[in-house]
């Protein structure tokens, strides 16, 4: 105890010393006076202190006096309180503050003099005040000062020299502010800064020259604005290696903007205005590295567009207005790596292009055809959602060297609905293959194979139904699917059981609504279910991947968890997802087991679930509601039972038949239909000819002899599952309604396993 006393008094000044609206500590020595009533800067503060902050109180003012017994400050913190004003001569008594820290308070004017004394300063913030000026003559006598930061103000005049003879400095920051002009003088010799922030301003004038005196400035943020012209704005700054001034309204691009600039290595101009690029514009920038001017209005670009640029290693133009590239636009350009040109208006793509060329990007432009002049070396090409109305083989042996190739939303492909399967032939390299967007009914089996080395390869957004054993045939290097936006409903666990190597399986926004058994395979790490009509997961779906880290069911309509459905993932952590967000979970007896699971000590790092009923428990997380709260309005809890009785057996094509699944369960079973072919249904689901009601009744709303065969209908709830069968008999002339009697039945119940049979079916 004695111990414990003396560390305290080491540690906070004695009572007497320090004043009681603050709290004083002795071992560096700092003040924090953070009472939200006090309005002055309080007296009585220890002399020995170094720091001293004050947030979140009434002070209004620093007044010339408030800091005169505290010789030995050096950290003066004034965040976020209601300053208004700070008078001049405040500070005549503390020539060793080195930082002073102002901002979020309502400070709007900032007088000459106002800094007087600080010899020691080296940084300034006063973000998020009200400033709207800064006149001439604030900053002067600061010779060590190296940081501004007067960003989130109201700023919209800097009078000719508001900031000079401030060489020590090397930060600017006055983005987000309302200046509009940047004239001769602002910033007067000698300047040592080397980065300016000017981003989110209206600024539409940098006078030339204006900003000549940065002789050390290496990066300049000018972003944002309302430039409409760069001419003389970057006079006299040969130290610069970074410029970012996209955002603006610049319509062109003139010789001379970049002259001198022989160390720039990157600069943003995209999202501007620009729709004509002099000749030899950017001839001085031999250092230049990548070079941004997408999403302009650019039409044109001739030969001597870019002369100059020889190790130039990224050019982006994408979304612009171009429409035929020829001859050597590119050549010169040896060094150059990647080139985006895609979202433009391209017909031909006829450029002689640079031999260590590797990355060529043409996506949605207007191609007609595959482009095959110097192609031989690219790597990574992406010829997407264009119309390209033929695909040969012989076209694609031009990009010899390809490894990753997007062609998704390819006309010729939407046009057949397939792939023939020569079109990939000879190209053993691809590792990436996109095949997106284009209609395909069927997997293209017999064209992968020819790509035998691909990890990764994108099928999202076709019209797949359903998958089939063999589809992925001699594909096990794959690693990364993504099936999203398809039309499957069930997880296609015998296709995918070839895929040996598979780590990520993106399966989102299909219409899915049942997850079985050991649906996925024991590689997977990542799995993807978001956006789906997901009703029903089982508790044994990831019995198989244990390995799982990333799972998503978000966005779905699952009420319910199985208690063990999460068990067999041992491995989520803080760097690992589950997401369930956006499901409507009823917090009844269907949770209690997942509950109390979920309240275990291996189960800490699972994420929580918000309950949407009932009404009394809506918006409270499931870790929070005790598990005596989780009931069901049952007088006994049961698994489901279904009758079909009353079923449409048999149909003439162009009738109406009516598939019965009355379910008898407590809670309410989800309900789920299989069809012949391979399809399953619920409430939830959105099919042309076939719709579940809400009683579980399947309608077929014009039969044809594609819908004749063996249906399941499925009851599920927490205490079990029960299935039963109706075939349908399709005849082709008129015939009347058969309406069945005869049905069988499973019910499988979380501790028994019984067939209940009743009789045959009707032929």
């Amino acid at each position: 105890m004695a111990m414990f006393w003396v560390v305290s008094m080491l540690t906070l000044v004695s009572a007497h010393a320090c004043p009681s609206v603050c709290v004083c500590f002795s071992d560096v020595p700092s003040v924090h006076c953070n009472h939200p009533t006090l309005e002055h800067i309080p007296q009585g503060i220890p002399n020995t202190t170094t720091t001293l902050q004050m947030k979140g109180t009434r002070l209004v003012s620093v007044r010339r006096g408030d800091l005169a017994g505290l010789p030995l400050l050096r950290t003066l913190y004034l965040f976020d309180n209601q300053v208004q004003r700070i008078e001049v001569g405040a500070f005549d008594n503390n020539p060793d503050i080195q930082s002073f820290a102002i901002g979020t308070n309502s400070i709007s004017e900032v007088l000459p003099g106002i800094f007087r004394g600080m010899n020691s300063l080296r940084e300034i913030d006063m973000r998020g005040n009200k400033i709207t000026s800064i006149p001439a003559g604030v900053f002067n006598g600061l010779p060590r000062l190296r940081v501004v930061r007067l960003f989130g103000n109201q700023i919209s005049t800097l009078a000719v020299g508001a900031f000079s003879n401030l060489s020590s400095v090397a930060l600017f920051c006055l983005e987000s502010n309302r200046i509009a002009r940047i004239e001769n003088g602002v910033f007067g010799s000698p300047q040592g800064a080397t980065s300016m922030m000017l981003i989110s301003n209206n600024i539409s004038v940098i006078e030339p020259g204006a900003l000549s005196s940065f002789v050390s400035m290496s990066r300049l943020w000018i972003n944002s604005n309302r430039l409409s012209t760069l001419q003389g704005v970057f006079e006299g700054l040969q130290e610069m290696t970074q410029i970012y001034a996209q955002d603006n309204d610049i319509s062109a691009l003139n010789e001379g903007d970049f002259s001198g600039l022989t160390k720039l290595r990157e600069i943003r101009l995209n999202n501007n205005r620009i729709s004509t690029i002099a000749g030899r514009v950017f001839a001085d920038l031999s250092s230049l590295q990548t070079l941004y001017l997408q999403d302009n209005e650019i039409s044109v670009i001739g030969n001597y567009t870019f002369h100059g640029l020889f190790n130039l290693r990224n050019l982006y133009m994408s979304g612009n207005k171009l429409e035929t590239i020829t001859g050597g636009v590119f050549a010169n350009l040896y060094n150059l790596y990647s080139l985006g040109i895609n979202n433009n208006k391209l017909l031909r793509m006829e450029a002689r292009l640079p031999l260590g060329l590797r990355f060529l990007f043409l996506q949605s432009n207007v191609l007609t055809e595959i482009p095959t002049m110097s192609m031989g070396q690219i790597h990574q090409l992406d010829l997407s959602f264009n119309p390209i109305d033929t695909v040969r083989n012989e076209d694609l042996l031009a990009l010899r060297s390809v490894s990753n190739l997007a062609m998704s939303g390819i006309k010729y492909f939407r046009d057949r609905r397939d792939i023939e399967p020569d079109v990939f032939a000879g190209l053993d390299k691809i590792a990436s293959l996109a095949l997106a967007n284009n209609s395909l009914t069927r997997v293209p089996t017999s064209a992968l194979r020819h790509a035998w080395r691909l990890v990764n390869l994108d099928l999202s957004a076709n019209a797949f139904t359903a998958l089939e054993y063999g589809d992925f045939d001699n594909l096990t290097n794959i690693q990364d699917l993504d099936l999203s936006g398809n039309k499957l409903t069930t997880v296609p666990r015998e296709a995918l059981a070839n895929l040996s190597s598979l780590r990520s399986l993106i399966l989102s926004d299909n219409p899915i609504v049942y997850v079985g058994s050991r649906a996925f395979g024991p590689q997977l790490i990542e799995v993807k279910l978001q956006n789906t009509k997901l009703r029903v997961i089982d508790g044994a779906a990831f019995n198989n991947s244990p390995n799982v880290n990333r799972l998503t069911l978000s966005n779905n309509y699952l009420q319910y968890l199985p208690e063990t459905v999460f068990q067999p993932l041992t491995y989520y952590g803080d760097y690992e997802t589950l997401d369930l967000d956006g499901n409507p979970w009823v917090c009844d007896c269907q949770l209690a087991g997942y509950s109390a699971w979920l309240k275990a000590p291996q189960a800490v790092a699972i994420p929580d679930l918000y309950c949407t009923a009932p009404p009394s428990l809506a918006g409270d997380p499931l870790r929070r509601v005790p598990t005596n709260w989780l009931n069901c309005s049952c007088v006994t809890e049961e698994s489901p039972r279904i009758d079909t009785r009353g079923s449409t057996t048999s149909a003439a094509a162009g009738d109406k038949a009516i598939l019965r699944c009355k379910v008898t369960a407590c809670p309410g079973a989800a309900v789920l239909w299989t069809t012949p072919r391979g399809m399953s249904l619920t409430s939830d689901s959105e099919f042309p000819n076939m719709h579940v009601q809400t009683d579980g009744t399947l309608v077929i709303a014009t039969v044809t002899t594609e819908d004749a065969g063996l249906y399941t209908c499925m009851a599920v709830n927490a205490f079990g599952t029960a299935e039963a069968r109706v075939v349908l008999k399709v005849t082709r002339g008129p015939t009347s309604q058969a309406v069945g009697i005869h049905h069988f039945v499973w019910n499988f119940n979380i501790v028994l396993l019984f067939p209940w049979y009743i009789s045959g079916i009707d032929t």
